[in-house]
């Protein structure tokens, strides 16, 4: 049901915008190189590859490049569930250590980026080209928001915890500065992932508090249900 839902949810508007996008760079661009460049790129639009084999630069333009983080999430749907579901599988140890292995993997981002950063600098790749093509796109290097919520989900921490909630996030608001302090490459994601995994765990462990009350205004329930068409559509209006 997951996986249908997802479908239902997804594709039908995904694969229109990548047909609207066709024709347009069919009739519209007089950008060679560009209308090269996306017919190329195309079976990556089409796979949900972009992060994988797009390559990320401002120049030269890449049409449809903003695809990379649908990418992103489309694998995560995909293989997470799986991932899980086997290493229980093949290790049943596992079962009751689940939310730990995540955690660590979670933790364990931290040291990814930093190696990948300082392999790519020291090549002589430049320091905004890697943080752009090396740590920001890859799915191996940005994570940790992903891990984040499952993380949270593997725990079932969907119950009432009263002010430990609340300092759970504000630990986290800390932690996301002090660390962001100490090394922003390797931990500016991570950190991130903490103050808004919190915050979307306060709400569900504090459905009747003040910020869950806040995040239920009726315009944002709109706004989320739209925020899919939305990414793909905002594209038209720039």
């Amino acid at each position: 049901k997951f996986y249908i839902r997802r479908t239902l949810r997804i594709f039908p508007a995904y694969f229109l915008v990548i047909g609207i996008y066709c024709l347009l760079v069919k009739f519209t661009e007089h950008d060679i190189d560009a209308v090269n460049r996306f017919w190329m790129n195309l079976k990556y639009f089409l796979t949900y590859t972009t992060n994988i084999f797009v390559p990320a630069t401002d120049n030269p333009r890449t049409i449809f490049y903003f695809a990379w983080s649908l990418s992103t999430e489309e694998q995560f749907y995909l293989l997470a569930p799986v991932a899980l579901v086997l290493a229980i599988r093949l290790i049943p140890q596992l079962h009751d250590k689940i939310s730990w292995v995540i955690f660590l993997i979670f933790a364990m981002a931290p040291a990814i980026r930093s190696l990948v950063w300082s392999h790519y600098v020291n090549a002589g790749l430049g320091t905004l080209q890697t943080e752009l093509s090396q740590i920001y796109v890859p799915i191996h290097t940005h994570y940790d928001g992903l891990v984040r919520g499952l993380f949270s989900a593997s725990l079932r921490l969907i119950k009432r915890q009263g002010p430990k909630a609340i300092l759970v996030c504000f630990s986290a608001a800390v932690l996301f500065i002090i660390l962001r302090k100490v090394d922003r490459v390797a931990f500016n994601y991570s950190g991130l992932a903490l103050v808004f995994g919190s915050l979307v765990w306060l709400c569900l462990v504090q459905p009747e508090g003040l910020i869950a009350r806040f995040f239920s205004w009726p315009p944002f329930k709109v706004f989320s249900r739209l925020s899919y068409g939305i990414y793909l559509w905002y594209r038209f209006c720039v």
